[in-house]
């Protein structure tokens, strides 16, 4: 299987850079990643002359906050050339009925392509917040078509995000599947009728629900997780 992969915009001047980490991971999985380059005119042409099956959208910086139509405050490592190019890639997947995976920022991306918005910074706005930065701790699978896949309704899971989806910011077509108590924050989430998910957490580092992840990614993939949704 052939997936498309995100890449952040590299520290140097007219780079690109995709951790290890995503390779190794998604090799465990049977899958071939193809890096996809933010200097492309056309990254839909792209993938679609490599003839890629799904995609994954990686962890990185902040989403431009213009995006969903609010005010920079708190975002972050911003970078305009991803943001298009991730979107457009998303905007083909969902459009052709693709698999999506969005990992941490990925799945921020998700829920702004589909008309959602994203609190910028969590320590500052969400009230009571646990720590989500460079952290494990506990999520609550709240979807139960999820928790039978998974056959479980908790996980402890790695954590590297300073901002976040909510209730309150949620795209309409997309479903929240894992909470983070005690503060609300969504850890997973999935389109109502579209293969897309995204989990907030990193499958791909070391951490706590490795064996879980692998699964659950594996399964988004490869179509079998969509019939648990039916």
């Amino acid at each position: 299987m052939k997936v498309a992969i995100s890449q952040s915009v590299g520290p140097g001047e007219g780079s690109d850079s995709l951790r290890h980490s995503y390779t190794r991971f998604f090799a465990s999985l049977g899958v071939l990643l193809i890096p996809v380059s933010n200097a492309l005119d056309d990254p839909v042409a792209y993938v679609e002359a490599l003839d890629v099956d799904g995609l994954a959208l990686a962890g990185g910086g902040d989403v431009d906050p213009a995006r969903y139509g609010a005010a920079n405050t708190h975002s972050i490592e911003i970078a305009p050339e991803r943001d298009a190019t991730e979107l457009a890639l998303l905007g083909w997947a969902a459009a052709r009925g693709k698999p999506v995976v969005g990992i941490c920022r990925g799945m921020q991306v998700i829920n702004v392509h589909f008309g959602g918005a994203l609190v910028q910074d969590i320590p500052a706005l969400v009230p009571g917040a646990r720590a989500h930065q460079d952290s494990a701790h506990a999520v609550a699978v709240t979807d139960a078509r999820l928790a039978d896949a998974l056959g479980t309704r908790a996980l402890e899971v790695n954590s590297f995000h300073h901002q976040a989806v909510t209730a309150a910011t949620c795209a309409p077509d997309l479903d929240a599947l894992a909470l983070s108590a005690p503060d609300g924050v969504i850890e997973a989430l999935w389109h109502r009728t579209l293969p897309v998910l995204g989990v907030q957490w990193h499958p791909e580092r070391p951490g706590p629900s490795e064996r879980t992840d692998r699964g659950l990614l594996r399964a988004a993939l490869d179509g079998s997780l969509w019939h648990a949704r039916v």
